[in-house]
């Protein structure tokens, strides 16, 4: 339950908290005695390899592929969205992926728009990176140094390379600039259609010049009737579209299509949030809390039908997909979760964790006032290192060289020829989004149930975290 609880911490949307589970669902959690922490560190400490972040060689990151072994999509992921060395060492994985041959699409927790202005750049090189970075149509979690690179590094690839790597985006927080593509391709064939389709979705638009509303701002502000009449346009939208694919072609048609998809999902995910911090989650469909991520998964699958290999840059709370299945029984899917089920072994995975760490993120006072409380990033410092915790064992396994980052092929999840510690523990894994509670922070042990050491193929532990190296005067993401 612990990564499915981060997904409401790390999601730029106003997210509802998960609906509680019966009381014959969740495992209780596997807490381990100081013996038994003890045979896990010794596991680790056999298994596990010590590198040095402020020097990594090369051949960290080719191991680490080679340990991952072959897959259609890799996901990797970040332990926040607010710390350096978890993104930078996932945007230099991704560059050796790319140098192997592993792969030659990036697919980002991003918005459509965002993905197609930065797959236009990194094959012809029209547009400035800073100006598509600092975009509204980017989060904001990811305008930094650490993105910058990854993004200039494959324009440069690219130049020389015999077949270019793309870049898509799988998120559906954008429905404005969507719609707006949308509409603007289905004017040419049936004007009056799309002017009353651009009625319904007036409310998402910026006045004049001016950019969007946060779409969660705007939907909230609806009524009921007006959220339920701009779903049913953007599923009325849709259903044409769909309609129309037999007769059309082109990659204009293909564009707006995909666009009215995510115009429909955008929309579908947010349906039943009206702004009430009071309503009552427990009570909405079992499905909902997963929407964003099924639709995430299923855009990222459809988007890269023509890719040899796909890496997926996103929260680790996203890409994991190794959990207890009494979760997935109550309806709750990871990307991950989804990608796995469709690709088995073809999806590989990669988390990060840490024993202490300072992270650029916004605090709250509840879950219940984080969907509507301002973004006001602040450096917090986050413990990962009492017991229970992934930061304690790997920092136990370190031993006397007192290693200061460690990578790990984890135990498959049925595992026998490994500790009961290692095979059942449960741990924190000191995971935050653009957000946290800090009084509910890794609190309790309840949110670990499920949180094995085989929760990802790959994990990367560091001692310490620094902030993000993020950009001043970055805009906030409508």
């Amino acid at each position: 339950m612990r990564a499915l609880l981060t997904l409401l911490f790390s999601s730029l949307m106003v997210a509802p908290p998960l609906a509680a589970v019966p009381a014959s669902g969740p495992p209780k959690p596997v807490n381990l005695t100081a013996r038994q922490t003890a045979v896990a560190a010794r596991w680790v400490a056999a298994h596990g390899h010590a590198f040095d972040p402020g020097a990594i060689d090369a051949g960290v990151y080719r191991d680490i592929v080679a340990a991952l072994g072959p897959a259609r999509i890799y996901g990797l992921g970040e332990v926040t969205h607010g710390t350096h060395e978890d993104h930078q060492f996932k945007a230099d994985l991704i560059k050796e992926l790319i140098r192997e041959g592993k792969i030659d699409t990036l697919a980002l927790e991003s918005n459509y728009t965002s993905g197609l202005a930065f797959d236009d750049y990194v094959k012809t090189g029209r547009g400035d990176p800073v100006a598509l970075i600092r975009s509204t149509d980017f989060f904001r979690i990811w305008k930094g140094d650490e993105f910058a690179s990854l993004l200039t590094w494959v324009r440069a690839w690219n130049i020389q390379a015999a077949k270019p790597v793309s870049i898509v985006a799988i998120d559906l927080q954008l429905p404005a600039k969507d719609a707006r593509i949308a509409l603007d391709e289905l004017a040419r064939r049936d004007p009056k259609q799309a002017m009353r389709w651009q009625e319904a979705f007036t409310p998402f638009f910026g006045q004049g010049s001016a950019a969007p509303p946060k779409f969660g701002t705007a939907w909230t502000a609806l009524s009921d009737r007006g959220r339920a009449d701009a779903l049913a346009a953007g599923k009325a939208m849709l259903d044409r579209f769909d309609r129309d694919a037999a007769s059309q072609a082109g990659p204009a048609f293909a564009r707006a299509h995909e666009a009215a998809r995510r115009v429909w999902q955008g929309f579908s995910a947010y349906e039943y949030v009206n702004g009430d911090p009071k309503l009552d989650w427990s009570k909405l469909p079992p499905d909902f809390a997963s929407r964003r991520d099924r639709y995430m998964a299923e855009n990222l699958l459809r988007s890269a039908r023509q890719a040899s290999g796909v890496a997926l840059w996103a929260h680790n709370g996203h890409v994991w997909a190794n959990y207890e299945q009494v979760y997935e029984d109550q309806g709750y899917l990871t990307l991950g979760r989804v990608l796995k089920k469709t690709l088995g072994d073809d999806y590989r995975t990669l988390g990060f964790t840490y024993a202490r760490a300072q992270v650029l993120l916004t605090s709250f006072d509840s879950m219940s006032n984080m969907a509507l409380a301002k973004v006001d990033d602040q450096v917090a410092s986050l413990p990962n290192d009492g017991p229970g915790t992934t930061g304690a064992l790997f920092t136990q396994a370190a031993g006397p060289g007192r290693a200061t980052a460690m990578w790990l092929l984890a135990p498959s999840p049925g595992a026998r020829d490994v500790p009961a510690a290692v095979r059942c523990g449960d741990y924190f894994f000191g995971e935050a989004g653009w957000g946290y509670v800090p009084s509910a922070f890794q609190k309790k042990r309840d949110d670990a149930a499920g949180s094995k050491l085989s929760a990802y193929d790959v994990l990367v532990w560091f001692r310490r975290l620094t902030p993000q190296r993020r950009w001043p005067n970055v805009p906030y993401a409508k």
